[in-house]
């Protein structure tokens, strides 16, 4: 009798466990579910496309009106939306919500004869994300320009990380504040990181955050250069420690890359104003096509150094996951900035002349 009744309780127990663990799932899936739907303003009627993860759909635009839906890996996940190729990617992020869009297109002709096809977000509804985005934002345009905005941001993103540790726009900014802009020290990056709860982040933005620390332990403000030597256009080895006694600028780029190339017209002009004994550039491209990449030093006009890292050893080393990305090196050829502004390297440059 005793074995029939515990032999009883325990298939009453696992029932109960199988319909809990039932609902949880048909949770977690109605969590995961997304509608993005969105007002296209302009003439354009061909198809629109998303893309988020691995995952990637299309729509029809039909009367200036869209709509996707699906099942995010994520609670919350970053999408991009973009329009025939050639078009910019707009990134919104998809959640368990239902968001709509308010978009402009436009098309226009880049700096290089391509036609683009350009969509401008003008609204967004129905979006949690947008609001932790806008926040944020106000509060780097806000702040960004006092003298302890670094304390300030530091302070700003505990707060935001302890609010929301399993968003992943929170793990987003870490990796971009450890691999792009580097405004905290590696201790308070590392403090922020164990705020977050890693498994509902992007790998992606983990990655761009394992690698910046450990570039940033390595190659930070006031660390020494890498000592390199890359093949220019013609097959000859330069070496960064020739550079040494001057302000150098390594600049990382690549042919493909448009806000790369972007940045050339005011490089030029800041190379044009700066003397060949105080400040140079070196352009460091990720090309793997040698010939797009000579082809792209003529029509940019680039007239310092060019070298080329085919095998990406030397931006691997660095840290290097996005581009554009620049180092600005001092005559000693130690790190003096990343990621600089044109005025921001001016004004170094002028300083330390008047200080002469």
């Amino acid at each position: 009798m005793i074995r029939k009744l515990s032999l009883l309780l325990l298939l009453l127990i696992l029932g109960c466990k199988e319909k809990e663990a039932s609902v949880e799932t048909t949770v977690e899936t109605a969590l995961k579910n997304f509608s993005l739907s969105g007002t296209i303003n302009g003439a354009y009627n061909d198809y629109i496309f998303l893309g988020y993860g691995k995952h990637k759909d299309s729509a029809k635009v039909i009367d200036g009106k869209f709509k996707f839906t699906g099942e995010l890996d994520l609670p919350t996940q970053q999408g991009w939306l973009n329009l025939r190729p050639g078009a910019n990617s707009l990134f919104v992020y998809l959640e368990s919500s239902t968001i709509e869009l308010v978009m402009d297109y436009r098309q226009e002709v880049d700096e290089y004869g391509y036609n683009m096809n350009i969509l401008d977000l003008k609204d967004i509804k129905g979006s949690k994300t947008a609001i932790i985005q806008e926040k944020y934002q106000n509060f780097w345009r806000k702040n960004e320009e006092k003298d302890n905005f670094d304390e300030l941001l530091n302070e700003e993103l505990i707060r935001l990380f302890k609010e929301h540790p399993k968003h992943s726009f929170s793990g987003k900014i870490l990796g971009e504040l450890a691999s792009y802009n580097r405004v905290l020290k590696v201790d308070e990056l590392e403090h922020l990181y164990t705020l977050l709860d890693t498994t509902y982040q992007n790998k992606f933005d983990l990655e761009f955050y394992n690698t910046g620390i450990k570039s940033l332990k390595k190659y930070n403000i006031g660390h020494e250069f890498l000592a390199f030597k890359l093949p220019n256009q013609n097959s000859e080895l330069i070496s960064i420690t020739n550079y040494k006694g001057k302000y150098t600028l390594v600049d990382f780029w690549a042919s493909w890359c448009r806000p790369c190339r972007q940045k050339h017209p005011g490089l030029i002009e800041l190379y044009s104003k700066t003397d060949r004994e105080t400040f140079d550039i070196i352009s460091l491209s990720i090309d793997e096509d040698e010939d797009d990449w000579k082809k792209a030093i003529q029509q940019d006009a680039l007239v310092w150094e060019n070298v080329i890292d085919k095998n990406g050893e030397v931006s691997d080393e660095l840290g290097v996951m996005a581009i554009p990305h620049s180092f600005l090196l001092n005559q000693k050829g130690e790190i003096v900035g990343i990621n600089l502004t044109d005025d921001e390297i001016e004004k170094i440059i002028v300083n330390n002349k008047a200080n002469k």
